[in-house]
């Protein structure tokens, strides 16, 4: 256990120097597949006005789970979901299943089963003024251990924190384009097609092609093309 522990401090080590998501969903998975973990959800809470499938952030899910989970609005009988919430501390799937009654809620379990999401471990997070977010991990050969989910545990607080300091120092900027039309943007650039963002963001494809819409407008841009052009110009993105 004691080289885990190192990988963990190792991971929380370059977290500093880490300010792109794309660089921290690599570091991240890099972490929990050493812990024979295969999947990762960090999620926080919807802030007004979004959709509750807009407060995921980042994950590496399998993109047919994470379509079907979407199409079936299964985030409202979604039993981790709900406990992450009003949990205190780190908690196994199968506590949360065991607690429900909802035989939706089974009904999506056994279905995330069918993508290999199995095994799973959560994580709330809170402050001073209650839940703030959750990190979920699944995919574990065999359950985790009480000394691995501990590192974790640590691993997964600091990941959060370090992900909500890129997206702060991202915000930083002065124009008017929101935090999510620039990572919208910033996939754009990348080749990413609408359906393809809307995988990565674990958001509905018409949900991307809005963010895409609002910031050509806001950058005063003919096409989806010289809005990325004129985002990495102007540095709102960088590639």
């Amino acid at each position: 256990m004691a080289s885990l522990d190192s990988e963990v401090q190792l991971f929380i080590s370059k977290l500093s120097h880490i300010g792109d998501t794309r660089i921290f969903a690599g570091a991240f998975e890099e972490l929990v597949k050493k812990f024979d973990c295969k999947f990762f959800v960090i999620s926080g809470i919807a802030e007004a006005g979004l959709a509750q499938q807009e407060m995921l952030v980042i994950h590496n899910l399998p993109e047919a789970w994470v379509s079907e989970y979407l199409d079936n609005k299964y985030i409202l009988n979604d039993p981790i979901a709900r406990h992450c919430i009003e949990a205190q501390n780190p908690f196994l799937w199968r506590e949360a299943i065991e607690a429900t009654a909802s035989r939706e809620a089974k009904a999506i379990m056994g279905r995330a089963e069918k993508y290999g999401l199995i095994n799973g471990v959560c994580f709330p997070i809170h402050n001073i003024n209650g839940f703030e977010a959750g990190v979920s991990l699944s995919g574990f050969a065999a359950p985790p251990k009480k000394t691995e989910i501990r590192s974790l545990h640590l691993a997964s607080i600091m990941a959060f924190n370090t992900l909500r300091r890129i997206r702060s120092d991202h915000s930083l900027s002065t124009q008017a384009v929101t935090d999510r039309e620039k990572e919208v943007l910033t996939w754009c650039a990348l080749g990413k097609t609408s359906k393809e963002i809307a995988y990565i963001l674990f958001v509905s494809e018409n949900t991307v092609n809005v963010h895409i819409k609002n910031a050509i407008s806001k950058l005063s841009a003919g096409n989806k093309t010289e809005a990325v052009a004129i985002a990495v110009r102007q540095g709102i993105i960088n590639i």
